[in-house]
């Protein structure tokens, strides 16, 4: 496949048509009962995962953006090919997942060794990687790491993480440590009443999401207190989490990278571009042979918000061979 084919994908003129399409796809998935929770153990406690289809399927590991949880991909899933396994993971500190020991700072790599530790488990040696945001950030440093473990790997609004220049890593230290500290006094999450915190869900974000989107995250997001609702989510994750690499560092690592990829920009994708890092990563990824993407229609959650648009460009990648992309 030539690296830089492009295929943009427009919004349905029947914006009601494509979304009675979803609800009728994901009423059928229900029925059947195509999915299951369950838990993997891990020494700081469990990790949360949404199993869907039947699990001795081709596999697939499925991870959310930051502060989101697998309830963000319902709505997709269901519109894909059904000759897969899919595994929606709540990442540790998100959703139903336990939250890493209190008290220290949260590290990029550690997510990288919570999910190697659920491939472990599963004894999976061969997987595709999906990941929205903060969890195509991760698959990409993850197949970087262990090339030989990821089939293919599919980035939906993720270029590359954040870089840190070396010349600014004590002052960034600095300023995370400080901002930890004030956390730890006030480590309460605040209350809201269950239409405050829906509309929290779908307003306080990078990008608005629709209503129905929303309703998809809330039940892992929250827990509810006398008709209360407050934040199940790790409060640390407020802080966001960067790997310490400067860009060369980052650049070097894509260059284990073996895989097919293929990543979904949306608009907001689009517009980082003008960004150093974001730019020169996405340059180097279009210089590869295996390597291809798909301008979309949409927001940054436009696999939750409109998945219709988004999963035939997946579908085609998951069912094309290899060897001919």
């Amino acid at each position: 496949m030539n690296s830089e084919i492009e295929h943009t994908e427009s919004a349905d003129d029947d914006s009601n048509l494509e979304e009675k399409y979803v609800q009728a796809r994901i009423a059928n998935c229900k029925a059947s009962k195509c999915f299951v929770d369950y838990t993997i153990p891990v020494p700081w406690g469990h990790i949360a995962v949404k199993g869907w289809n039947d699990p001795n399927s081709v596999p697939i590991l499925v991870l959310h953006g930051i502060l989101d949880n697998c309830g963000s991909f319902n709505r997709l899933i269901p519109l894909l090919p059904t000759s897969h396994y899919y595994l929606c993971v709540d990442l540790p500190g998100h959703g139903l997942s336990s939250h890493f020991p209190p008290g220290i700072p949260l590290d990029f790599l550690d997510y990288i060794d919570a999910v190697h530790r659920i491939v472990t488990h599963l004894g999976w040696t061969k997987f595709t990687w999906m990941g929205h945001s903060f969890g195509g950030q991760l698959g990409i440093m993850f197949a970087s790491i262990y090339p030989e473990l990821i089939e293919k790997l599919i980035m939906i609004d993720a270029i590359s993480s954040v870089d840190v220049p070396m010349r600014r890593i004590g002052s960034y230290l600095r300023v995370y440590y400080e901002m930890l500290s004030k956390l730890d006094s006030h480590n309460t999450p605040p209350s809201y009443t269950y239409h405050e915190v829906l509309d929290r869900l779908i307003n306080k974000r990078m990008d608005k999401i629709l209503s129905v989107a929303g309703k998809e995250l809330l039940e892992r997001s929250v827990a509810e207190t006398s008709d209360r609702f407050s934040y199940v989510a790790d409060q640390r994750l407020k802080l966001m989490v960067y790997p310490l690499f400067d860009m060369n560092q980052l650049l070097a690592m894509f260059d284990n990278i073996r895989c097919p990829q293929l990543l979904i920009m949306s608009k907001y994708a689009r517009r980082a571009l003008h960004y150093e890092i974001f730019r020169k990563c996405f340059e180097k990824f279009k210089s590869r042979s295996n390597f291809s993407y798909v301008n979309m229609d949409g927001n940054h959650d436009v696999h939750n918000d409109s998945p219709a648009r988004v999963a035939p460009s997946i579908s085609r990648f998951l069912i094309q061979s290899s060897s001919k992309l």
